[in-house]
């Protein structure tokens, strides 16, 4: 499986409280929260989905790991169906 990265022509706007995404091709746009902006950001093509669980736990350690990671898994299965991710 490659490792989660973000199609390089995606637009993304920084807010306060988080991330907005567009597909210039679709004209899909996504809100992302701060937690959803933080794993955004980790898909580098380089960052697996295991680091990104373990930073997430390292950022907010009151978090459930297991929580957390089937949380990242679904965010990012999400992505990949919006066509937000690449290859």
């Amino acid at each position: 499986m490659p490792l989660p990265a973000r199609r390089k022509d995606i637009l993304s706007e920084e807010f306060e409280d988080g991330l907005v995404l567009c597909d210039p091709i679709t004209e899909q746009v996504v809100y992302l929260n701060a937690t959803g902006a933080a794993i955004w950001e980790m898909c580098d093509g380089e960052t697996d989905p295991g680091d990104m669980v373990r930073e997430l736990v390292s950022l907010f350690p009151e978090a459930d790991e297991e929580k957390v990671k089937r949380e990242v898994v679904a965010f990012l299965a999400d992505l990949q169906a919006r066509g937000f991710l690449g290859s």
